[in-house]
């Protein structure tokens, strides 16, 4: 999806002291360059805008016996019919959940029963590998499809399984670590032939590649809305009015057809819906803008010896760069980067010591697993970030290997 051109200019602005540090026209500014834009996003001042009129006041969309409630109804109706635009579906196909993780949860978990089979990969979010992992400890049977080097699940394998009919397929369409766009639609064929139904983690896709379920053949998709510049704590699930609807994980009320019972919170559901409907009319722009800082980083990293890219350099997203650095050490890296706000991988398994699954998958070999960071760029980072961000990813890789200055 983009491509190295040329070289960077890369400089390394210091202070009077010789810090390294970010600069806003004269004036120093202490706060790190966010570069961890796939854990999540700012809030857009639009969304912001568009919700702050709900967050006092009375609202529940559920007491549709007087007029604030009717009011309230009718907003969190429309934010419904946002996020369907973005997803290119009915908004009766949309219920709204605390986000992607409960969504998937959701369907994996009340969409099977103990003794049916589940198809999946190993390039998938926590929230659908370690929910595989414990509906296997309880009786369903998983299959988990293996992936290319290019981060890039083996089609031929994963029709092969689902030649068995499984009562489930699991696949998401962009990896949240490695940025890999998968190639959804075809997968999405491939269960309809075989009437297997499909569930999709979009949450990285949504706002970053074309997304239309009204022509994919996906009976279920989970989405978040704080990757996407909206609140923390809401979500969606999509459910295809002709899937079958999963079983709620929990009971108590009628909310949301009874699939996910609870008071709707209101301000976050507008902002949501407000969040999915830049998301939809920015798309093109926002990628052009990722194309061109992922260029960027990656011209300025060019500087350096013994470092890769980790999954296809072509079928991914430009928002998103894996990149292993020889003879470092990642968690030592973030360490000696103060001024940069990044990962190493995935922020639902940040901290873990078990390593990354999907760097595993794709076979990169260990030493470079552990040298590995994700940069993310995003709407809001600047050429002067992603220039001052690999000036100082080249001098502490330098500094950590013990190079000559």
């Amino acid at each position: 999806m983009y491509y190295i051109e040329g070289r960077a200019n890369v400089t390394h602005p210091r202070d009077r002291a010789g810090t390294l540090a970010r600069r806003s026209g004269s004036r120093v500014r202490q706060e790190p360059i966010f570069l961890d834009f796939q854990a999540t996003t700012p809030l857009d001042p639009v969304v912001l805008e568009a919700m702050l009129p709900w967050m006092s006041g009375a609202w529940n969309a559920h007491a549709i016996e007087h007029g604030m409630g009717r009011t309230a109804s009718a907003a969190v109706e429309t934010a419904r019919e946002q996020v369907a635009a973005l997803l290119g579906c009915r908004s009766s196909e949309i219920t709204f959940t605390s986000g992607a993780t409960e969504a998937s949860n959701i369907v994996l978990r009340g969409a099977t029963s103990a003794g049916d089979a589940v198809v999946t990969t190993e390039l998938e979010h926590a929230s659908v590998s370690e929910t595989a992992d414990d509906l296997e400890a309880n009786g369903r049977f998983i299959h988990r499809v293996t992936a290319s080097e290019d981060g890039i699940v083996d089609v031929a394998a994963l029709a092969e399984a689902l030649d068995s009919q499984p009562a489930l397929a699991s696949i998401t369409a962009v990896n949240s670590e490695i940025g890999t766009v998968q190639p959804i639609d075809d997968v999405a064929a491939m269960c309809a032939d075989r009437d297997v139904p499909l569930h999709s983690d979009l949450t990285q896709a949504v706002g970053r590649i074309p997304v239309k379920l009204s022509d994919w053949f996906v009976s279920y998709a989970s989405i978040s809305s704080h990757k996407i510049y909206g609140p923390q704590g809401i979500g969606a699930l999509f459910v295809a009015d002709a899937a079958a609807a999963p079983r709620p994980l929990a009971t108590g009320g009628g909310q949301e057809n009874g699939l996910r019972p609870g008071t709707l919170p209101v301000a976050s559901c507008i902002g949501f819906g407000a969040a999915c409907d830049l998301a939809r009319t920015r798309r093109e722009q926002d990628d052009a803008h990722a194309q061109t800082l992922a260029r960027m980083m990656l011209n300025g990293l060019s500087e350096l010896e013994g470092w890769q890219l980790n999954g296809s350099l072509e079928t991914r997203i430009p928002h998103n760069l894996s990149v292993a650095f020889e003879g470092v050490d990642a968690e030592m890296l973030l360490a000696s980067l103060p001024e940069l706000a990044l990962a190493t991988g995935s922020a639902c398994s940040a901290g873990s010591l078990r390593g990354s699954a999907t760097l595993r998958a794709i076979s990169v070999p260990e030493p470079l697993a552990n040298g590995t960071i994700r940069i993310g760029f995003g709407r809001t980072t600047t050429p002067e970030e992603v220039r001052t961000a690999a000036s100082l990813l080249c001098d502490r890789v330098h500094l950590l290997r013990g190079d000559a200055p």
